[in-house]
């Protein structure tokens, strides 16, 4: 284990500042581990906003410089015995909303919003419950992927784009690609069934806390993000 590995549990809204000291490997191991603070706003007070540009590019370097056949390797071994719960599991009925669509629209309108308003401006959602478990489901995939985070909007659960949202959106298709492909690996679930030697058995076991129906249609979900994260 790296020696900045060990102290990464420590650091909080100032763990920008540490990543310069950091290997390409280092940096996208915290990534992976969702140790490294993406809520630029939480650090506003403490370094510039060209800053932040120099940092999430060194981000979205580091995750490009290395292979992504050796992104399995980077995984934690331990994640396999990880118990989740419903909340856990990724659930979208578009893909491309929470990779394309979403974080498009934080990177243009520079503003927070509600599942609701995602719901209604994405997917023009026909009830008011629909529109905010739309956009409720592709947000939350948005933010498990670091290209968003959540926030409140007046009292209600929002999100904002994350340090590296305009990065990304700069990028051109290709290397979009390469980065998303990159990104379903910092979700918990996909990290423990891709350590796991058998992906899609972990995966049905790991969903048995849903019902059947629900178990369903997130196995379908989740087998979608592990091959595209797989190149398969």
């Amino acid at each position: 284990m790296f020696e900045s590995e060990k102290h990464a549990a420590k650091l909080d809204k100032h763990s920008f500042l540490y990543t310069s000291s950091l290997s390409n490997e280092e940096v996208v191991k915290l990534f992976l581990k969702n140790q490294i603070n993406l809520d630029a706003s939480a650090i506003v007070e403490d370094i510039s906003l060209d800053e932040t540009t120099i940092i999430a590019r060194k981000i979205i370097n580091a995750l490009l410089s290395i292979s992504l056949e050796l992104y399995p390797t980077l995984l934690d071994k331990s994640i396999e015995d990880k118990v989740f719960c419903a909340s856990d599991i990724p659930q979208f009925s578009n893909m491309e909303t929470a990779m394309y669509y979403i974080p498009k629209l934080l990177f243009e309108e520079r503003s927070v919003f509600t599942y609701s308003e995602i719901g209604n401006l994405i997917h023009n959602c026909k009830s008011e419950v629909a529109s905010k478990k739309y956009g409720e489901n592709h947000a939350k995939l948005t933010v498990m992927m670091g290209l968003a985070c959540f926030t409140k909007k007046e009292g209600r659960s929002a999100i904002k784009d994350s340090i590296i949202t305009s990065e990304f959106c700069r990028l051109d298709q290709n290397k979009k690609i390469d980065i998303l492909q990159r990104l379903c690996y910092r979700i918990p679930l996909i990290q423990s069934a891709i350590v796991s030697e058998n992906w899609r058995k972990t995966l049905d076991d790991k969903l048995s806390v849903v019902s059947e129906s629900t178990r369903h249609r997130r196995l379908g979900n989740c087998i979608s993000l592990i091959s595209f994260a797989l190149g398969i």
